[in-house]
Parts: structure tokens; C-alpha cells; sequence
């Protein structure tokens, strides 16, 4: 089951180290959710609450860039005001907060935007309901 959108960031600051190169499989157990698609641009094709090209993406959510040597694009999770937590982005294994365009402007990928959702499952988000 997915995580809230809280939870998912709280979960991805936590950690410190990655599989290098696994920044699907990595940022989908941040947020709870099982595996689906092969690649970050596959998943962000399959994304159904998309919100392509907008820089705000708020805290929790999954931001996508697309392209690469391979195509296989990146994703990373939105920690709010700018910031976003990466695998590989402290050097190879390592997760590191960096700000949303360091990922196009050290790895040249295009910024593709956010979504609530990651393998179309959704990371839970708004108020919480209260229990009658």
C-alpha cells in the first residue's frame, strides 16, 4: 500500500545510500510502491495525475525527467520549496538533496514535471480523513 506523501519524503531523507542506477526501484519503495514499469520515462508515460513542465512540485510527489544515454530518464522525490531527493546525486550510490534543475544541469536531462502517482499507483496526498 502507498505511503502518504509525508511519510514518502520523511522515508527518502532517511536514506543515505542507493543501487547506483536504480532510481525507480528506489524512489517507489520511498513511497511504498510496487514495481511496474522498467524505467523512469516508461513510468512518467503512465502517469495519470501529471502535472508535465510545472517547477513546484510539492512535498512528496514524484518528479520525472526524461532522455539519458539510454532514455531510461530519471526520478527523484519532491521535498517542497525546490527540493528534491535524488539517487546518485551525491556521486554514485550515494542520496543527496539537490535542488530540481541540478539533475539537467549536471546530468542533461530534460525536466519532464510531476505526478501523484508512480507505476500508476498513487502516493496518497492531501488532508488526512478523520475517523468518525
Amino acid at each position: 500500500m502507498a505511503y502518504r506523501a509525508f511519510r514518502a519524503a520523511r522515508n527518502a531523507l532517511n536514506d543515505k545510500v542507493n543501487a547506483p542506477g536504480m532510481c525507480l526501484q528506489q524512489t517507489r519503495q520511498w513511497a511504498g510502491i510496487s514495481s511496474r514499469y522498467p524505467d523512469a520515462s516508461t513510468a512518467w508515460r503512465n502517469t495519470n495525475d501529471r502535472h508535465p513542465g510545472n517547477r513546484n512540485p510539492p512535498k512528496g510527489a514524484a518528479v520525472y525527467w526524461t532522455g539519458g544515454s539510454h532514455g531510461y530518464g530519471h526520478i527523484a522525490l519532491s521535498l517542497g520549496n525546490g527540493k528534491v531527493r535524488s539517487t546518485d546525486a551525491g556521486g554514485r550510490g550515494v542520496v543527496a538533496t539537490v535542488e530540481l534543475g541540478w539533475i539537467e544541469r549536471n546530468w542533461g536531462l530534460k525536466y519532464a514535471g510531476w505526478a501523484w502517482d508512480i507505476n500508476e499507483q498513487t502516493i496518497v496526498h492531501g488532508p488526512a480523513k478523520k475517523k468518525p
